[in-house]
């Protein structure tokens, strides 16, 4: 009887590896995702509460420079001045304007 010739096959394993190295990198791919839009919600969000804090800022900052000129109208300040019992001469007035007035 002949002997029989064993055949051996050759196992290659290099195709596990990559097969197991391509679902580590989709599934690290769609974690990256799904952070990444939850991150970009969020900053989103804090620009919607910053430029709405902004908003709220510069209508204060109006309304308190219509204050400031009210308040700093010379015929209310000379009033307030002659109801305290102060009087002005002309020679120690001084009038100072902005450049931009």
């Amino acid at each position: 009887m002949a002997k029989k010739k064993v055949i051996k096959k050759k196992v290659h394993r290099w195709r596990a590896w990559v097969l197991t190295i391509f679902m580590i990198a989709v599934i690290l791919q769609l974690a990256s995702a799904i952070f990444l839009r939850s991150y970009q919600t969020t900053l989103s969000v804090q620009i919607q509460k910053t430029e709405r804090k902004v908003a709220q800022l510069s209508v204060e900052n109006e309304s308190l420079n219509v204050d400031i000129q009210r308040l700093s109208n010379y015929n209310r300040i000379v009033t307030m001045a002659s109801e305290l019992g102060y009087s002005a001469e002309n020679q120690n007035v001084i009038t100072i304007f902005k450049a931009n007035e």
